[in-house]
């Protein structure tokens, strides 16, 4: 049946995509202003994107950290499903 198509299609998004934004949160999250109190502390070592995110990552727990909280995805996926693909049938 469509419905459930659409919810295993949405729910294999959701496990595809879930731990780069659980990944980009903490990103976002750990990013702090820097407080300089003069021009020379300007010099002070940048950290690439990649060695940032493996920071994260270590001190999160590991890899298998970035998928806490997925469990709790088809509270949404399956109501949003079962809008969203009869919908688009119904119209298309």
């Amino acid at each position: 049946s469509i419905l459930v198509a659409a919810v295993a299609a949405e729910w294999a998004r959701k496990a595809a995509l879930y731990p780069l934004d659980t990944l980009t949160t903490r990103l976002q999250y750990s990013r702090r202003p820097v407080l300089l109190s003069a021009p020379s502390d300007i010099t002070a070592k940048r950290v690439s994107q990649l060695e940032q995110a493996r920071e994260v990552i270590r001190d999160g727990g590991g890899p298998l950290s970035l998928y806490q909280g997925l469990s709790t995805q088809p509270v949404g996926v399956v109501p949003t499903s079962l809008v969203y693909m009869p919908t688009y049938e119904a119209v298309s």
